[in-house]
């Protein structure tokens, strides 16, 4: 997987319910005055800004710096359009993981150091059969809550979808509900092992704890 050029520090935007994986648009909407001035610094640069889950409900940790995980989505600006109340709607583009590595600012809005999360893909003669199990299982997980329209696209995409990453990535951001699970997902470079686990977090979301890990073996 060839290694993208990140910056060495970028805005972060910590935030309690969403994870931001590559090449996957995030839509979001800013109100506080604080990322406002965020997102007119990133725009004024090259639109880089990097979204992290918060650990808890506390917004700031004991020595009083961001209270977030530190393996985030880093991504740019690729769309905004300035509501008539003042606020914001703003969509990101995930280019890949990083790893926050100190601050370089707290205030008004936090700054991070950043350093390139190595994501590594199967061997190519092993993604075939990953293709094969993910349009099987998938498909049997969310047949219910989606239409023929949507199973259509995901099969197609599956198909046509050359790296098990990016595929995996998009399959967790569109169909897994609980957050602390994508930000598990996001924290694993390896992507043969990431679609394990999504697999198991699909199975579990269907049939609860005890069925998940029967089911995954007989696929």
């Amino acid at each position: 997987m060839k290694r993208p050029s990140i910056p060495p520090e970028a805005p972060i935007f910590p935030l309690p319910n969403c994870v931001l994986f590559p090449k996957v648009f995030l839509p979001l909407r800013i109100f506080e005055p604080r990322y406002k001035d965020m997102l007119k610094a990133a725009l004024d640069g090259q639109g880089w800004i990097a979204v992290a889950l918060y650990r808890s409900e506390k917004e700031l940790d004991p020595q009083g710096f961001p209270n977030i995980y530190p393996i985030a989505g880093l991504g740019r600006v690729v769309d905004y359009q300035k509501a008539a109340d003042g606020t914001y709607k703003m969509v990101l583009l995930g280019e890949c993981r990083v790893e926050l590595r100190g601050w370089a600012q707290v205030k008004p809005y936090p700054v991070s150091k950043l350093a390139f999360f190595k994501e590594t893909e199967p061997e190519p003669g092993v993604r075939d059969s990953i293709r094969v199990r993910l349009r099987t299982r998938v498909k049997d997980f969310i047949r219910k809550s989606v239409d023929a329209q949507v199973l259509t696209i995901l099969h197609q995409t599956i198909t046509e979808c050359e790296e098990i990453g990016p595929l995996v990535d998009s399959i967790a951001y569109h169909f897994l509900s609980n957050v602390i699970e994508k930000q598990r997902l996001l924290e694993i470079g390896d992507a043969e092992k990431r679609e394990q686990l999504l697999l198991d977090l699909l199975a579990r979301e269907k049939y609860g704890e005890g069925h998940a890990g029967l089911l995954n073996q007989e696929a």
